[in-house]
C-alpha cells in the first residue's frame, strides 16, 4: 500500500504536458499568394533596416576620423559627403521601415481575419449538451462545449487567442527578421574592420545579450503573472456583476468584496514584484551595453599602446642627440596600421549586433505562442459536436401534429452528474394542449424544454415528437419548428431583430432613443439647420464644458493625491532619487563616450593608458548608477502605484455592489462595461499621481544634467542647434521604442474590431436563444461583414504604423546628418575642436534617448482624467437601495405575510407596463405558484419583493409594513430559477452569517 501511495504521489507530481503546437504549414494555412508576396517584400525590407544600423557605425567612424584629424582629404568636403551619406541612409531606412511594417501588418490582418472567421464558425456550431452515455459512466461523460467554456471569458479569450496568432505571423515576425539581420550585420562589420576587437567584444557580448533578453523575458513573464493575479480578481468582478441579482438576493456583497480584496492583495504583491524586476532588467539592459563598451575601451587602449611600442624606434643626429619616434610621430601622423575609427566601428557594431540578438527571444516566444493558440483554435474548428447542427443525415418529419412524449427520461447535467434532474420522467402532451410545468427549483421544468430543443440528450429514455425519437431528427429543422426561449434566458435586441417572427415569449430589451434638442424634425424628414444664435450658444456651452472638465480634472487629481498614505512617502522618495540617477546618467554616459573615444586619436602612450583605465572605470560606475536608478525608480513608484490601484479597485468595487439593481439595467452600466472600466480606468488613473511625478523627475534630471554638461563642455552654438532638434529626435526614439514594445499609433485598433467583438459577446451570452431560432447563419454573415469592415480600416492603420516606423528611422538619420555637417563645418573653419563638436551631439542623443523612453511610457493625461471622472462618479453616487446602510426598520420577528396592493410597474429601460393594478395576498406559511406567459410579471413580483425595483404606484407589504420602510440588508433572501448560485459565496455566507440565514 505504501508503495502504491508513493507511486501515486509521483504521478500526481508529474508536470502537465507542454501545450500542443500546430505545424508551420497549419499556422500559415490561410495565407494566400498575396500574403506570401507581402511577407517576402516585408522580409527584404526588414533585412535592409536591420543592416542599416551597423552600417551607420561605419559612417560614424568616418566622422570621428575627419573630426579627429585622421582624414587625408579636405575636411569640409569629407563632412559634406558624410552628411549626404546619412541623408541617403535615412531615406532608404524610411522607405524600408514603412514597407516592412506595413507589409507584415497587412498580411497579419488578412490572415487573422480568416482565423477569426473560422474560429467564430466553429464556436457557433458547438453544442451545449453532453453525449448520451450510460448512467453508470456519468463522471466520465463528455460535457457540451459551452458547458466547459466560461461564457464570461469567451469574448476576451477569442480576441486574445486570435491576436496572438496575428502577432506571430505579422509584426513579431518582421521584428525578428530585422533583429536577426541587425545581429548578423553587426558581427560581420565588427570582424571586417578589426577581428581581434571583435573577438574581445564577442566574449563580452553575453553581457549585452543577457541584458536585452532579461528585459524582454521579465516584461513577458511579469506581465503574465500580474495579469493572472488581476485576472483572478477580475473574474470575481465579472461573475458578481453579471449575476448581481443573485448577489443581492443572498446579501453576499460583503462576502464577495472580501474575496475580491484578498485577491487584490495577491495582485498587489505580484505588481510590486513586477516593478522591481522590470526596473532591474531595464537598468541592466542599458548598463550591459555600456559595460560591453567599457571592455572595448580597455582593449582599444591596450592595442594602441602596443602598436606605439611595436613601431617605436630611436634615431640620433650628428650631434649625438637621440629622439624616439613611432607611427604616430610621422609627419602625416597616419603611418599607424591601427586607426581609431576601426576600433570604434568594431566596438560599437558588435555591441549593436549583440543587443539585437538579445531581442530575438520575443520573436521565438511569439512564434511558439502563435502555434499554441492556432492549435487551440483548430481543436475547436475541427471538433465535431455530438449534437451537430450541420448533420444532414438526419430526417425531417413530413407533417407535424405536435404530440410530445417524454418516455422514461433519466438526465443529469454534465456539471452536476451526481444530481439527477429527471429520474424516470414520463409525460405526454397531446396536439393543441397547453401544459404548464410547476414545481420547485431544480425539478426539471427548464430541463424539459432544453431536452425538447436538443440542447441535451437524455442519458436514458427518449423524447418523441409525433413518434419520432428527437435524436433521429435534423437539429435545425427541429429548432425551427419548436423555436422557444426559457423564461429567464438572455435575449438581446440584436437576437430579437434577427428573428422578427419570434414568439412573444422571447423578451428583448428595447433601447430608448432621444431626439437631439438642436434639431426640429418635420413630416418630410428634412432637418431644420442651426441658426447663428444656436451656433453661438453651442460654442459657449462647449467652452463652459471644457472649463468645467478642466476644473474637475484638477479636483480629481487632488483627490487621487489625497488617497496617498503617509507610508507611501518613503517609496516616492526612493523613486524620485532613482529617477534623478537614471535621468542624469544618460547624458553623462554620452560625455564619457566622447572622452573615451578621444584617447583613440592620441599619440601619447601615458595618456592612452591613463585615459583608457579612467574612462573604463567611469563607464562601469555610471552603468551601476543606471542599474540602481532604474531599479529604484520602478520599485519606488511601482509600490505607490500598486497600493493606489488596490485602494481604488476595492473602493470602486464596493461602491458598485451598493448600487440598486435597476441601475445595472442601463446599457452604459452593463456588467462587461463596468468590469472593463474597473480594470482599465484604475490602471490609467494612477498616472495622475506616482507616474506623473516619476516621469517629471526623470525629464527634469535628464535636462538639467544633459544641458549643463553640453553647454559647459561642448560648443554652446552647436549645443543650441542640437537642443532645437531634441523634439524631432525624441519623437523618433519614442516611436521606435513604442513600436518595439508593440504599442504606437494605431495600437488601439488592433484585434477583432468593436462590432465583431460585440457579436462574439452577443452570441456566446445568448447562445441558447441563437440556437433556438437557428440564427447561426445570420450571425456568421454579420460577423464576416464586421470583419471585412474592420480589415479595411486595419489596412489604413497598418499603412500609418509603417509610416511611423519609417519616420522613426528617418528622423534619427537626418538629425545626425545635419549635426555632423554643421558641427564639421565649424571644426573645418577652426571655430571649435574635436571634443567641442562631438560632446553636444553625443550628449543630446543620449538625452533624447532618455526623454523618448519617458515619453513612450507616458499615459495620456486626457484619458487619465476621463477615467478619474468615471471612477469618482461611481464613488460619489448614492444608491437608492444601499444594502450596507443601517437606515430602515428591522422587525424582531417576521411571520411572512405578503401583500401586493394596486401595483403598477414598468421596467426603467422599457416602455411596456408589466404590472397594471396587480393585487395579491399571500398568507404567512402559504406556498403560491405564479403561472402565466412570459412577461406577465412572475419574475417581476419576486424582484419587487427583493427591492430590486420600486413600483411606480402601489405598495408591497411584508407583515403590513411597506418594504420601502425596511432595512435593505434584511435577513430574507430568495434565489430565482434562472439565477446563478455561487457555491463558494453561498457557503461562505452561511458560515459567516448563520444567524441571519436561519
Amino acid at each position: 500500500m505504501a508503495d502504491a501511495k508513493k507511486g501515486g504521489s509521483k504521478e500526481e507530481e508529474e508536470p502537465p504536458p507542454p501545450p500542443a503546437l500546430c505545424t508551420f504549414q497549419q499556422l500559415f494555412q490561410y495565407a494566400t499568394m498575396l500574403d506570401y508576396l507581402l511577407l517576402f517584400l516585408g522580409g527584404v525590407a526588414s533585412v535592409v533596416v536591420g543592416f542599416l544600423q551597423p552600417v551607420s557605425i561605419v559612417a560614424f567612424g568616418d566622422v570621428m576620423d575627419t573630426a579627429g584629424g585622421a582624414s587625408t582629404g579636405d575636411m569640409q568636403d569629407d563632412f559634406d559627403r558624410i552628411a549626404l551619406t546619412f541623408v541617403g541612409m535615412g531615406l532608404v531606412a524610411f522607405v524600408s521601415g514603412w514597407t516592412y511594417a506595413a507589409c507584415f501588418k497587412i498580411s497579419g490582418y488578412r490572415q487573422a481575419a480568416m482565423w477569426r472567421k473560422h474560429y467564430f464558425e466553429g464556436i457557433v456550431r458547438q453544442d451545449t449538451g453532453m453525449l448520451p452515455i450510460p448512467l453508470s459512466h456519468q463522471l466520465s461523460s463528455s460535457p457540451g462545449w459551452f458547458d466547459i467554456n466560461d461564457i464570461n471569458e469567451l469574448p476576451s479569450k477569442i480576441s486574445e487567442t486570435t491576436f496572438i496568432v496575428e502577432e506571430g505571423v505579422s509584426s513579431k515576425l518582421g521584428e525578428g527578421v530585422r533583429n536577426l539581420a541587425q545581429g548578423a550585420a553587426g558581427v560581420v562589420v565588427s570582424f571586417w574592420y578589426m577581428w581581434d576587437m571583435a573577438l574581445v567584444m564577442l566574449v563580452a557580448s553575453p553581457i549585452s545579450i543577457f541584458g536585452a533578453w532579461l528585459l524582454q523575458n521579465t516584461l513577458t513573464t511579469s506581465a503574465k503573472q500580474t495579469e493572472a493575479a488581476y485576472g483572478a480578481a477580475g473574474s470575481v468582478v465579472s461573475e458578481s456583476l453579471s449575476n448581481i441579482r443573485t448577489i443581492a438576493s443572498l446579501q453576499a456583497e460583503p462576502t464577495v468584496a472580501a474575496r475580491y480584496d484578498s485577491l487584490l492583495g495577491q495582485a498587489e504583491t505580484a505588481g510590486v514584484r513586477k516593478s522591481y524586476r522590470v526596473g532591474f532588467a531595464s537598468g541592466l539592459m542599458f548598463a550591459s551595453g555600456n559595460i560591453m563598451v567599457s571592455f572595448g575601451f580597455l582593449y582599444g587602449g591596450f592595442r594602441l599602446v602596443q602598436e606605439l611600442d611595436d613601431t617605436e624606434s630611436e634615431t640620433c643626429d650628428e650631434h649625438g642627440t637621440c629622439h624616439k619616434s613611432n607611427c604616430a610621430s610621422d609627419s602625416d601622423g597616419n603611418s599607424c596600421d591601427l586607426k581609431g575609427s576601426d576600433l570604434l566601428i568594431a566596438m560599437f557594431a558588435m555591441q549593436m549586433g549583440s543587443q539585437a540578438i538579445g531581442l530575438l527571444e520575443p520573436f521565438f516566444s511569439s512564434l511558439t505562442k502563435a502555434r499554441q493558440s492556432a492549435r487551440r483554435i483548430l481543436d475547436t474548428v475541427n471538433r465535431a459536436p455530438p449534437i451537430d447542427i450541420r448533420d444532414l443525415s438526419l430526417k425531417e418529419i413530413p407533417k407535424v401534429t405536435g404530440r410530445v412524449i417524454f418516455q422514461d427520461v433519466e438526465f443529469a447535467y454534465p456539471s452536476r452528474p451526481d444530481s439527477m434532474i429527471c429520474n424516470g420522467f414520463n409525460l405526454t402532451i397531446e396536439p393543441g394542449e397547453s401544459c404548464a410545468l410547476v414545481g420547485q427549483s431544480g425539478c426539471g421544468k427548464s430541463t424539459s424544454i432544453q431536452l425538447m430543443e436538443r440542447f441535451y440528450d437524455p442519458l436514458r429514455g427518449r423524447v418523441l415528437l409525433d413518434g419520432a425519437d428527437l435524436r433521429e431528427v435534423k437539429v435545425t429543422w427541429l429548432r425551427e419548428k419548436a423555436a422557444g426561449a426559457s423564461e429567464g434566458s438572455h435575449s438581446s435586441q440584436e437576437v430579437s431583430d434577427s428573428k422578427p417572427e419570434a414568439p412573444p415569449k422571447v423578451e428583448a430589451r428595447k433601447l430608448g432613443t432621444q431626439a437631439s434638442k438642436r434639431f426640429s424634425f418635420f413630416a418630410n424628414n428634412q432637418v431644420a439647420p442651426e441658426d447663428e444664435e444656436e451656433k453661438k450658444k453651442k460654442a459657449e456651452e462647449e467652452k463652459a464644458k471644457k472649463k468645467e472638465e478642466a476644473e474637475r480634472a484638477k479636483q480629481n487629481t487632488a483627490r487621487v493625491w489625497a488617497m496617498q498614505e503617509a507610508r507611501d512617502r518613503p517609496f516616492m522618495l526612493v523613486g524620485t532619487i532613482g529617477a534623478v540617477l537614471s535621468g542624469g546618467s544618460n547624458p553623462a554616459v554620452g560625455i564619457i563616450f566622447v572622452k573615451g573615444i578621444n584617447f583613440f586619436y592620441s599619440d601619447s602612450k601615458s595618456t592612452i593608458r591613463e585615459d583608457s583605465i579612467f574612462w573604463t572605470t567611469a563607464l562601469i560606475l555610471m552603468s551601476l548608477a543606471t542599474l540602481a536608478g532604474e531599479t529604484m525608480r520602478y520599485w519606488g513608484f511601482g509600490v505607490v502605484g500598486e497600493r493606489l490601484t488596490r485602494k481604488l479597485r476595492k473602493t470602486t468595487y464596493e461602491a458598485l455592489l451598493k448600487q440598486e439593481v435597476a441601475w445595472f439595467d442601463e446599457p452604459e452600466n452593463a456588467a462587461g462595461i463596468l468590469a472593463g472600466n474597473l480594470s482599465e480606468d484604475v490602471a490609467t488613473v494612477q498616472a495622475l499621481s506616482g507616474e506623473s511625478l516619476g516621469r517629471n523627475v526623470l525629464v527634469v534630471g535628464t535636462l538639467l544634467v544633459g544641458l549643463g554638461l553640453t553647454f559647459v563642455l561642448g560648443s554652446p552654438v552647436l549645443s543650441a542647434v542640437a537642443l532645437a532638434l531634441i523634439p524631432v529626435i525624441t519623437i523618433g526614439m519614442a516611436l521606435e521604442v513604442a513600436l518595439m514594445a508593440g504599442g504606437g499609433p494605431g495600437s488601439e485598433s488592433e484585434g477583432v474590431g468593436k462590432t465583431a467583438s460585440g457579436l462574439i459577446g452577443e452570441i456566446v451570452s445568448s447562445q441558447r436563444t441563437v440556437a433556438s431560432f437557428v440564427l447561426e447563419g445570420h450571425f456568421i454573415a454579420k460577423f464576416q461583414t464586421a470583419l471585412d469592415s474592420h480589415l479595411a480600416q486595419a489596412k489604413t492603420v497598418a499603412a500609418f504604423k509603417g509610416f511611423f516606423t519609417g519616420f522613426s528611422q528617418l528622423s534619427l538619420f537626418l538629425s545626425l546628418g545635419f549635426l555632423y555637417w554643421y558641427g564639421g563645418s565649424m571644426v573645418a573653419d577652426g571655430d571649435i575642436d574635436f571634443e567641442e563638436m562631438v560632446i553636444p551631439i553625443f550628449a543630446i542623443m543620449m538625452m533624447a534617448a532618455g526623454l523618448g523612453l519617458a515619453a513612450q511610457g507616458a499615459t495620456d493625461m486626457g484619458k487619465a482624467a476621463a477615467a478619474a471622472d468615471r471612477i469618482f462618479a461611481v464613488l460619489d453616487r448614492k444608491s437608492t437601495v444601499d444594502p450596507s446602510s443601517e437606515a430602515g426598520l428591522r422587525p424582531g420577528t417576521v411571520s411572512g405575510a405578503l401583500s401586493f396592493r394596486e401595483i403598477e410597474f414598468t421596467y426603467p429601460t422599457r416602455t411596456t407596463p408589466i404590472c397594471r393594478g396587480f393585487t395579491l395576498e399571500v398568507a404567512a406559511g402559504h406556498t403560491v405558484a405564479l403561472v402565466g406567459p412570459s412577461g406577465c410579471g412572475k419574475s417581476t413580483s419576486i424582484q419587487l419583493i427583493e427591492r430590486f425595483y420600486v413600483p411606480q404606484k402601489g405598495k408591497v407589504l411584508l407583515d403590513g409594513t411597506d418594504l420601502q420602510e425596511l432595512n435593505a440588508g434584511g435577513g430574507e433572501f430568495l434565489l430565482e430559477q434562472q439565477q446563478l448560485a455561487f457555491a463558494d459565496s453561498e457557503r461562505a455566507k452561511k458560515d459567516a452569517d448563520t444567524d441571519k440565514a436561519d
